[in-house]
């Protein structure tokens, strides 16, 4: 095994009501499994559609770049690999008013007519918002923006506590798989009493172009629709 140089990583700190804050990333954590390969089958992506990732799971639990990265198959793959392994960050966020269930639900045609029967915590739709925009954001920092997005395939969230408007959270998470495409991401929230959410968020970096041209075809199909 070949060691990774250590670094300091890097401390930016924000504060704004409803936005991240306090973020904090580890990139010189050393990821033990970096330079072991395993030559099972990638999965090929095109937009959203994927076969399962083989990359092995970080089945500690415990915040640290353990997973596993899958050999390419590919002659060119612009996703830095190395850079998602170590993706590690903790986040503030205080809940707005405006992101109740009850406002939420509000807005929806099949909602209005009991929103206000719902109580005023933060809607599970927020909180899955909230985590996938944080994921996103830091696996979009190693992908060649020009020719690559970054889209949610897969969210599995257990919202476990009500959060009333007001509260600060704090979001943990870390990569627990990485495959050639994909990458995996378990996510904790804790407010001041408990812990209100676990999280595991499957992101996949597919073509721009691509995904551009697949929008292109369904609007023109919308538009001719309505002619």
């Amino acid at each position: 095994m070949i060691p990774r140089p250590r670094s300091r990583g890097s401390r930016n700190r924000r504060d704004a009501r409803g936005t991240s804050a306090a973020r904090v990333l580890t990139s010189g954590t050393p990821c033990p499994l970096l330079h072991k390969w395993r030559s099972t089958p990638m999965f090929a992506a095109v937009g959203w559609e994927c076969l399962p990732d083989t990359g092995a799971s970080n089945s500690t639990g415990r915040p640290h770049s353990s997973a596993r990265i899958e050999p390419s198959q590919r002659t060119r793959i612009p996703m830095n690999h190395q850079g998602v392994s170590e993706i590690f960050f903790e986040e503030s966020y205080t809940v707005p008013a405006d992101q109740t269930a009850k406002s939420l639900f509000a807005r929806l045609p099949h909602g209005s007519g009991y929103a206000e029967r719902l109580i005023e915590c933060l809607a599970t739709g927020y909180l899955v918002a909230v985590v996938e925009s944080i994921c996103i954001r830091e696996m979009q920092q190693h992908v060649d923006a020009t020719t690559e997005v970054v889209v949610g395939r897969t969210i599995r969230i257990d919202h476990r506590g009500p959060i009333p408007p007001g509260s600060p959270l704090r979001l943990r998470g870390w990569l627990e798989r990485l495959g050639d495409r994909s990458a995996t991401f378990r996510v904790q929230a804790h407010d001041a009493h408990e812990v209100v959410c676990e999280a595991t968020v499957t992101l996949v970096a597919v073509q721009r172009a691509q995904m551009e041209s697949r929008i292109a075809t369904k609007v023109s199909a919308l538009q001719c629709a309505g002619t």
